[in-house]
């Protein structure tokens, strides 16, 4: 353990017996808030995706964390965007239900059956047998369509991320992302996107990307793709993909210290980030439960006391009570 050498012997010991039990009770714990998705004030949504569309990929199983990630950025969007919420397999009713109740004319789809109609291209090999193949190509289908904000469903919107709102706003045709600490790398892909020419950041994160219609050469994606057979080796192949793609459209860094990509306080005697000054935070898979017991409260606070009903103002729409 880190700096065990300069810790006091009975603390080093006690913290060596309680860390394993303490985050397996923080990890598997279910935390009640995931319910009060239903209980937010209702946000509208763009009513087409002229101006863009917010999409935020789930699966059946996480449907309420997506409600509450869809939630907590269309807030902040003015004009507000058309938000598509894609499940990577059938839709729970319950989603579709929240949907309507929460984020007022949202798009609900199964992401898969959506992409049935996508021809496979030359990453018909990726495209069957990589888990995160579906988000890859919904990515790339709806950009050429319209502007993108998206978003996984583990990403919150904290505090106004008026960086992003002022790429969206500016329109210069250039992407923004989300950088992470670590670098996370695919050595398949770093030697493929080498092979093309092709340089690509390990740090982005692929959790939240805004995406102006077109910025990513999709037949470049295939390029890249073609020679890839399984077996899979690589969590991140579908993130530095994008991170190629983004890489040679251009694309923007959003500021680490607001726009927050880490794994912090995975354990209880860590420190964890600063939440007042942080924008937007992408709870990676190590931290999901800090998504439960600490962006949710913030959001349920603000939710409660008003914070919405400026913001919603600020957009020059109504709120509606909790």
């Amino acid at each position: 353990m880190a700096g065990a050498s300069s810790m006091p012997f009975p603390l080093w010991l006690f913290r060596k017996l309680t860390v394993r039990p303490a985050h397996f009770v923080e990890s598997h714990y279910w935390y009640p808030i995931r319910r009060r998705a239903g209980r937010l004030p209702a946000v509208p949504c763009g009513g087409d995706a002229a101006a863009g569309a917010l999409l935020v990929l789930t699966t059946p199983a996480s449907h309420l964390d997506a409600v509450w990630s869809a939630w907590s950025h269309l807030r902040h969007l003015a004009p507000p965007l058309k938000l598509i919420v894609a499940c990577d397999g059938p839709a729970p009713r319950s989603l579709v239900e929240l949907c309507r109740r929460v984020l007022p004319g949202a798009d609900v789809i199964d992401a898969r059956a959506f992409l049935r109609s996508v021809p496979l291209g030359r990453m018909a090999q990726f495209a069957q047998h990589h888990v995160l193949a579906t988000k890859l190509r919904l990515i790339l289908e709806l950009q050429k369509r319209h502007p993108v904000l998206y978003s996984d469903s583990d990403v919150l919107t904290l505090h106004p991320p008026t960086e992003l709102l002022e790429r969206i706003s500016r329109g210069d045709g250039r992407p923004a992302h989300m950088q992470g600490e670590a670098v996370c790398e695919d050595p398949w892909v770093v030697e493929r996107a080498r092979a093309l020419g092709l340089s690509l950041d390990g740090r982005l994160n692929s959790g939240l990307l805004w995406l102006p219609r077109r910025s990513l050469d999709a037949e470049l994606a295939e390029a890249i793709l073609a020679p890839w057979r399984p077996p899979v080796r690589s969590h991140f192949t579908e993130q530095n993909v994008l991170a190629a793609l983004v890489g040679n459209a251009g694309g923007v860094g959003l500021p680490m210290d607001r726009y927050v990509a880490n794994a912090r306080r995975m354990f209880y005697f860590e420190e964890d980030v600063p939440y007042e000054r942080v924008a937007c935070r992408h709870f990676v898979n190590l931290i999901r439960y800090l998504m439960y017991s600490k962006g949710l409260p913030i959001l349920w606070r603000q939710a409660r006391t008003g914070d919405v009903g400026q913001a919603l103002a600020r957009r020059g729409l109504p709120s509606a009570p909790a």
